[in-house]
């Protein structure tokens, strides 16, 4: 392409490439790390939310390691921790009567 003396290039308006993508498993894990944390009060729902957490967390940290994937790792491991405390306290109030 040849250009004239005085003649200014086109401007190209498309980007460089692809939009970075966000990593949805670790907002999910985030998500349901927070969940976790406050449905530890019902255990059956605590586990569930606090695994699926965990799940989606560490896989999110293998593909990108990132402060929200861990942030959600974190979180859900709290969850889990007070999920099983809750847990065996209920199993514990109920072998020894104090329902």
């Amino acid at each position: 392409m040849s250009m004239q003396p005085n003649q200014i290039p086109p401007v190209n308006y498309h980007s460089s490439g692809p939009e970075p993508q966000g990593n949805g498993k670790a907002v999910a894990s985030l998500v349901l790390g927070i969940l976790s944390i406050v449905m530890w009060l019902c255990p059956l729902v605590g586990f569930a939310v606090s695994i699926t957490g965990l799940v989606l967390g560490s896989k999110a940290r293998a593909e990108k390691p990132s402060g929200m994937a861990t942030a959600g790792f974190i979180t859900s491991i709290v969850g889990l921790i007070l999920t099983v405390i809750n847990a065996g306290l209920g199993v514990m109030m109920a072998l020894n009567g104090n329902l």
